[in-house]
């Protein structure tokens, strides 16, 4: 029989630790701002690992073919809109939590996201927005990881 040793968090070459990878899925239908969301949530957190999808079917088969640690939808999409997407996500096994990531910030949009139990963040292209985002998949991601 082998015997593993537990040797606590991994660290990097200088010792420091080093945080395991965050997988998230970023679902928009314009492919230049799904690659820009993953763009600056990786350069606002050196964990986040994102993968970008143009539309929720494919946002929907990566979700079943791979784990992902959350997924961050816009909520203006041609095939279905966000809120149906996340929840469409919350039934597969098992469910990565979702983040409703949204130009449109009406207040019923705001209180839909709220009712289906979903952070809403509002999509604006400024760097403080995606250190928001990216604090906010962080913390999903670490309370589902617990």
């Amino acid at each position: 029989m082998a015997v593993v040793e537990d040797v606590g968090q991994d660290t990097d070459p200088e010792g420091d630790e080093v945080d395991a990878p965050v997988e998230v899925l970023v679902v928009d239908d314009e492919p230049d701002l799904a690659d820009l969301v993953q763009e600056f949530l990786e350069r606002a957190d050196d964990a986040l690992v994102v993968t970008t999808a143009t539309n929720a079917r494919t946002g929907l088969q990566l979700v079943r073919e791979r784990s992902f640690d959350a997924v961050v939808s816009d909520y203006h999409m041609l095939t279905m809109d966000g809120l149906t997407f996340l929840d469409r996500v919350a039934d597969t096994e098992p469910a990565p939590p979702g983040i409703l990531f949204s130009s449109d910030d009406a207040p019923e949009l705001v209180e839909a996201a709220h009712d289906a139990g979903v952070p809403f963040v509002h999509k604006r292209m400024r760097s403080e927005r995606f250190d928001r985002l990216a604090s906010r998949v962080r913390t999903l991601a670490e309370d589902r990881r617990n």
